[in-house]
Formats: structure tokens, C-alpha cells, sequence
């Protein structure tokens, strides 16, 4: 994980990383399992590459299935 993204993932949620370690399984996109220092952990993903609205539009997805509990 570069220094730029590890910034932006500590500036986005507001605690620096305790660990991070590269998950496996995607073949488009960078995917790292993040702890961060308050507990918390989190899944990342990046490609420096993306459309800026990839991300964005994934996320309305997440949440739309979130919504409707289907997960």
C-alpha cells in the first residue's frame, strides 16, 4: 500500500492504520484488510486506474442491499 493511499484511508475515517495485509481474490482492483489504530477494521480497495465514479457507484450498491436486508 502506498503512502498516498494510506493518507487517504486515515484522513476518510478519521484514525491512522495499526496493519494492513493484501487480501486475495480480486483481479481488477488492489484489496488490502485494514486495522486501524481505534480497533476498527475495514476492507480497502483501490486502482489508481478507476473510473473516479467506480467506487462511488459500488458504494450505492452496498447500500441498496443493505436497505433491502438482503445480505
Amino acid at each position: 500500500m502506498n503512502e498516498r493511499l494510506i493518507h487517504a484511508v486515515s484522513a476518510a475515517l478519521g484514525s491512522s492504520m495499526r496493519t494492513y495485509a493484501r487480501a486475495h481474490g480480486g483481479d481488477i482492483n488492489d484489496a488490502y484488510d485494514v486495522t486501524l489504530a481505534d480497533g476498527r477494521l475495514v476492507f480497502v480497495k483501490s486502482n489508481d486506474d478507476a473510473d473516479p465514479r467506480m467506487f462511488a457507484c459500488e458504494a450505492r450498491g452496498l447500500q441498496w442491499l443493505r436497505e433491502a436486508d438482503a445480505i
